[in-house]
C-alpha cells in the first residue's frame, strides 16, 4: 500500500507504510537516495581536492577549495551517480553565479563549458 505523505518543501512522495521509508513503488515516485559506497567517497574526495575546475580554466585560479557536484545532464530531475561528479567552488557551485542559480544553458555559456564537457576533462584528469 502507499500513502502519499507531504515532505519538507513543495513535493509529494509516495511512502510505503509498512517501511514507513520513500521508495520507488510500481514505477511511482522517486527512488531511495543510496549511500556513497567508500570506493565512492575516496572518488569524491579526490574530486574536491583537485580544485574548482571552472576556476582554473576560466580564470586561471588552481586549487580553488572546491565541492562536489552531481552532474545532471541526460538524467533528468535529480542528480546522478556518485562517479559523475565534476569539483566546483562555492560561487560556482552554489552562489550568484553557480550552475543552481543559473541554470545548466546559462552556465554553458558564460563559462564556455557544459557539465559533461567538464565531467570529461575531470575524468581525463584523474585517470
Amino acid at each position: 500500500p502507499v500513502q502519499e505523505r507531504h515532505r519538507v518543501g513543495i513535493h509529494r512522495i509516495p511512502v510505503c507504510l509498512r517501511h514507513g521509508k520513500r521508495r520507488q513503488i510500481h514505477g511511482k515516485g522517486l527512488p531511495m537516495k543510496r549511500t556513497a559506497t567508500a570506493s565512492e567517497k575516496r572518488h569524491m574526495a579526490r574530486i574536491a581536492g583537485m580544485g574548482c575546475i571552472v576556476c582554473e580554466l576560466c580564470f586561471d585560479a588552481p586549487g580553488t577549495l572546491a565541492q562536489v557536484h552531481h552532474v545532471r545532464v541526460k538524467h533528468g530531475w535529480g542528480r546522478s551517480g556518485h562517479k559523475n561528479s565534476i569539483p566546483l567552488c562555492m560561487e560556482h557551485h552554489t552562489g550568484n553565479t553557480g550552475i543552481h542559480l543559473l541554470g545548466r544553458e546559462l552556465f554553458a555559456s558564460l563559462y564556455g563549458y557544459s557539465e559533461l564537457e567538464l565531467l570529461a576533462i575531470v575524468n581525463e584528469r584523474l585517470s
